[in-house]
């Protein structure tokens, strides 16, 4: 191959790695002596070349969505909430006539749930909102973090508002989870923005490209999480307004319950953040157990209260409780698997050998 003199030199560290290039691509790139190139890695292990002067700034992503078709309830903001999670810089929201009143509120209640999304222009029939934030803050793991610990607040105030008939402090609940909500689009967007961008998923911290994967299975179970204490709220509301009162030994049970759910949450996302094997494992078996406690208590509960309505919805409430211990199982479950992507004091990832089976 005809290669020119022209020669890209990098420096690694102490030495150097000089590049000798096609002079049918130099050529045709009409590339001179002295010029810089920009060598990035891509997925695949290969370099990418690219000239400093082909380099173009990237055009912002405008998304126009016509709220003259969104006619069925919900359908606009599910827009903009999706528009948002993919990445749109800019998100034009448009109709021929004047926007709808439903349209008006929904755009009002989802777009101050967004994180870093302002509204830069807005007249009758238009909306533009452009997207601010930093893509690389906060990390991966902080937002996870930060899910898994609204998501506990929450669980541990309905339960406290249950034993001890405390109606106020339910409303707390519902501000936590449209925090939760604010938490978990912000993540999902940064974490589908760094499936095309590789420096981003380094500054968010993800490390491969399974982690992406993972992350946002995470993400699904926690926002899980906090639609399901938000349903076990609406319950206790119901119940706090039945009068209903729990006798000594339902309230110690429903209270272990959670202290078990709170031990192994915090287990199952801290196992995660530091890949730990042993105790995502440890986790996985109590979680087990757990289920095993709260059928015992739920059979219990169903023969010792005895208003039909104040039955049906503390079984439910129980239910929901186990349910919620089951996806941090999940999140286990994805903490093994991450602690085995490399080389520890479990199991050490070596180069394969093939062997060959005599005939």
């Amino acid at each position: 191959m005809l290669t020119a003199s022209i020669r890209k030199v990098l420096k690694l560290g102490r030495s150097t790695l000089a590049i000798t290039l096609p002079k049918h691509w130099v050529d045709a790139l009409n590339l001179k002596e002295g010029e810089y190139l920009h060598v990035d890695a891509i997925d695949d292990g290969a370099l990418r070349l690219v000239t400093r002067r082909h380099e173009v700034e990237a055009r912002p992503r405008v998304c126009v969505i016509n709220a003259d078709l969104c006619e069925a309830p919900g359908m606009l903001s599910r827009m903009l909430i999706g528009a948002y999670l993919v990445g749109h810089s800019m998100i034009w929201i448009q109709s021929r006539t004047r926007f709808k009143p439903e349209h008006v509120r929904e755009l009002e209640k989802v777009a101050s749930s967004l994180v870093g999304l302002l509204v830069s222009e807005q007249t009758d029939s238009l909306t533009v909102l452009q997207s601010l934030a930093d893509p690389s803050k906060p990390s991966m793991d902080n937002s996870i973090r930060r899910l898994h610990l609204i998501s506990s607040f929450m669980r541990e105030t309905v339960v406290k508002a249950l034993i001890e008939r405390r109606a106020d402090d339910l409303p707390n609940v519902t501000a936590m989870g449209k925090e939760g909500d604010r938490v978990y689009w912000l993540a999902v967007r940064q974490l589908l923005s760094s499936t095309q961008d590789r420096k981003l998923a380094e500054a968010l911290g993800i490390r491969s490209q399974f982690w992406l994967l993972g992350d946002r299975a995470v993400l699904s179970n926690l926002k899980a999480i906090v639609n399901c204490v938000e349903a076990i709220a609406k319950e206790t509301a119901k119940l706090l307004e039945r009068c209903l009162c729990l006798e000594n030994d339902a309230v110690t049970e429903i209270s272990g319950l959670d202290g078990s759910i709170t031990e192994v949450s915090e287990g199952a996302v801290s196992a995660l953040i530091t890949r730990d094997l042993a105790r995502a494992n440890h986790v996985i078996e109590k979680i087990n157990r757990l289920g095993e406690n709260a059928s015992r208590i739920t059979d219990r509960l169903s023969e010792t209260v005895q208003a039909p309505l104040c039955r049906s919805s503390i079984l439910r409430l129980v239910c929901s409780l186990s349910q919620i211990a089951f996806r941090h199982k999940t999140i286990a479950e994805i903490a093994i698997n991450r602690a085995l992507e490399e080389s520890g004091g479990y199991a050490s990832i070596d180069e394969g050998f093939s062997t060959k089976i005599a005939s």
